[in-house]
């Protein structure tokens, strides 16, 4: 099989061409949690028939209300081998918000973690009866995913690692042949609108929209699978699982997102893992170059990266190239 960069192919299907032709090339790294995209393939593959288990149809619409832990990326492509939709969920919504957006999009399905900031999830899928009630009818699942080894799940939720159970009562062949199945003009995704001038709408995009975005991106950035992403901007944005996840993977590249932005993470992240390329908006890369230890972190592994999401002050963009060996950082606001 051709070695990457990869287009016109399924979300799902990228993954397995990855696992296929470098194996062994790390494919995302959270912490202590490192995975090959062998690795991850598998991980995608088992989540995918768990998925399956739980009675999760092809065209099901499935929210992930989560920051940027590792089961997010592994939810992204196995949803998409299974042909379910991923609605992507603001990690800052609230009560009211998340109604909206389950009602809107009719999902059957949700997997979350507790909260992010001061917005307990728990509490606010509790207040709208999606947890202990029955106000959403097309509700069906309410998956919790752990942030912190030994969290308990909490009353009323299935947890994440039923997933990894249930995937024994569906095989490979059967997972298989509902992957066969996914066209790559399907709708996978569904990405809800500001609503800046009305309500937020779920904007319906297929594996052949996401994929080719990501890899005329990466294109652009001149990825090869030998560079490392630092992923600091939010998932649930195209920011974060197209230009981000495929941006990367289209072209062999590996994956360090940071599970919410610190500008001394990112910092030390990209000083560890020798990243090549870091993604943010403007004020993300001024806390960066403004943090008091900022020169004590060797940042010359970076050449690339994406500075987007506002306007980029040129000022700005010549201190990260000039400061953070960014030579060939770019902006794609407006486009």
């Amino acid at each position: 099989m051709n070695q990457p960069p990869y287009r016109d192919v399924t979300v799902g299907a990228l993954l397995t061409r990855l696992s296929e032709t470098l194996p062994g090339n790390e494919a995302l790294v959270c912490h202590d949690l490192r995975m090959t995209f062998a690795e991850l393939e598998q991980e995608a593959r088992t989540i995918a028939r768990g998925l399956m288990a739980c009675g999760v149809e092809r065209g099901e619409r499935v929210a992930v209300w989560a920051t940027n832990v590792p089961e997010w990326v592994v939810l992204q492509f196995a949803l998409a081998k299974v042909g379910a939709i991923l609605v992507t969920v603001n990690t800052s919504l609230r009560a009211h918000e998340i109604e909206y957006l389950l009602r809107q999009s009719e999902a059957a399905t949700i997997l979350t973690i507790d909260g992010y900031r001061e917005v307990d999830y728990i509490a606010s899928l509790r207040e709208i009866g999606a947890v202990g009630g029955n106000a959403l009818p097309a509700l069906k699942r309410t998956f919790y995913i752990p942030r912190h080894a030994g969290d308990e799940c909490p009353e009323g939720l299935t947890p994440y690692a039923i997933l990894r159970e249930k995937a024994v009562e569906v095989s490979d062949a059967e997972l298989d042949a509902r992957e066969s199945g996914v066209g790559i003009d399907d709708v996978i995704n569904m990405q809800y609108t500001s609503g800046t001038t009305g309500f937020p709408k779920g904007v319906m995009l297929s594996s052949r929209n996401m994929v080719n975005n990501g890899y005329w991106l990466g294109l652009g950035l001149g990825y090869t699978s030998s560079d490392r992403l630092c992923l600091c901007v939010p998932l649930f944005h195209c920011f974060g699982c197209v230009i981000g996840v495929l941006g990367a993977y289209t072209h062999g590249a590996g994956l360090y997102p940071i599970e919410y932005f610190d500008p001394r993470r990112v910092l030390e992240t990209i000083e560890r893992e020798k990243c090549t390329s870091v993604y943010g908006v403007p004020t993300m890369f001024l806390a960066e170059m403004e943090h008091p230890d900022f020169r004590s972190f060797d940042l010359s592994s970076l050449r690339t990266g994406v500075m987007a999401g506002s306007l980029c002050p040129e000022a700005l963009m010549r201190r990260a190239i000039d400061e953070m060996h960014l030579s060939e950082i770019t902006i794609i606001y407006g486009l």
